[in-house]
């Protein structure tokens, strides 16, 4: 009796813990919840917690330090170490629910490092085995999870067909439909945000898709998930860009930019200040739009976001060569050698409905929204 107690205590605690972290998460102190994973109080009762709620503390751990990871380029080498550990765990308890998430976020992890550069067949594999234990234990929740991981890799894998993009649509589509019937708000707002950049960039269905981007704002405004409103508001705003809607285009991306300032994160501040440059280039004002594109840049090269990159240096070049008086200085020595560059380049003031076409087939390429 005291013994099951004793357990039943420290289930409760890790719970708690868990929690706690999460909030953190939510309020984009992750330093904060990594102390809490990794106190000394933890460390000191982890030897006492049921071997099922270790891993727990675990996967929690590598999960926020994933989420760090992405936003500052650093290695995810440690955090795979914790999660190939846990694995081992997961298999010698024959506990499938955990093995599901175990393998869930280590495909997230390998998704994030070999994204634009691979075919992503191992995290498939490893969405695929998660999926198929989330069935089996009629995990609902989690069949959603791995429907839209498995959804991402078919939208972003290497050498993309339009077959793809279908069979990512589909797969976004069940996992929608899945949440919405389960009532799982944020899981369904998750998928809104890919559903909505299929129907924008593939499909040319702006309406839908700024309803989609509109879904994924309203949650984590509700919810209050700063890490994801600096790209819930960008998302928004490159809709209305495209919309030529520059007004409200502006509203949301110095919203994103507030945020992101706010938080210290620099990936969703580059993504911001490239929309500002982006609004203040349709609006006229070429030398703001170039300030702009220069700070996201500077941005994006020390963190290899590559595709950050590459699309702020093909949008520079698109608008900048509407100006023939400094579009000279910037085209030849900006081309960017990377693979993604715009069908169409610019050289006169005239064109802006070719620059925005330029930019919009380069976001389409090389865009690196959403992958937070």
């Amino acid at each position: 009796m005291a013994t099951n107690c004793i357990t039943q205590s420290y289930i409760e605690l890790v719970n708690a813990i868990v929690n706690l972290s999460d909030a953190y998460l939510y309020a984009a102190r992750l330093d904060d919840a990594l102390q809490l994973l990794s106190s000394e109080l933890v460390e000191l009762l982890e030897c006492e917690f049921p071997l099922e709620e270790r891993v727990r503390i675990q996967v929690q751990r590598a999960n926020i330090m994933r989420f760090k990871n992405r936003l500052d380029g650093s290695s995810n080498d440690a955090t795979l170490g914790l999660l190939f550990e846990a694995e081992k765990t997961a298999k010698s308890l024959d506990d499938r629910g955990l093995l599901a998430d175990v393998a869930s976020l280590i495909g997230l992890i390998l998704y994030d490092q070999e994204l634009w550069a691979s075919t992503l067949e191992t995290p498939l594999q490893y969405f695929e085995q998660a999926l198929a234990i989330r069935r089996e234990t009629d995990d609902q929740k989690g069949i959603v999870e791995s429907l839209f991981n498995i959804g991402t890799v078919h939208q972003n894998k290497k050498g993309r067909a339009d077959e793809d993009i279908e069979r990512a649509l589909a797969y976004f589509e069940e996992a929608y439909q899945l949440a919405e019937e389960g009532g799982f708000r944020w899981e369904k707002a998750h998928v809104a945000r890919h559903l909505g950049y299929i129907y924008g960039h593939q499909k040319g269905d702006l309406s839908t898709a700024l309803s989609y981007h509109k879904e994924f704002l309203d949650v984590n405004e509700e919810v209050g998930f700063k890490l994801y409103l600096p790209p819930a508001h960008t998302r928004v705003g490159f809709t209305y860009y495209e919309l030529e809607d520059l007004d409200r285009a502006l509203e949301h991306f110095e919203a994103a930019q507030a945020i992101a300032e706010e938080t210290g994160y620099q990936h969703p501040l580059a993504e911001a200040w490239l929309g500002l440059g982006l609004v203040q280039e349709g609006k006229g004002d070429a030398s703001a739009a170039l300030k702009y594109y220069e700070r996201a840049l500077a941005i994006a090269q020390p963190i290899n976001l590559l595709g950050l990159s590459a699309w702020t240096k093909t949008a520079r070049i698109a608008r900048i060569s509407m100006s023939t008086d400094c579009g000279n200085r910037y085209h030849s020595k900006n081309l960017p050698n990377s693979g993604v560059t715009p069908r169409i380049i610019c050289t006169s003031i005239a064109d802006t409905t070719l620059a925005r076409r330029a930019v919009n087939s380069t976001i389409a390429t090389a865009t690196v929204l959403g992958t937070i």
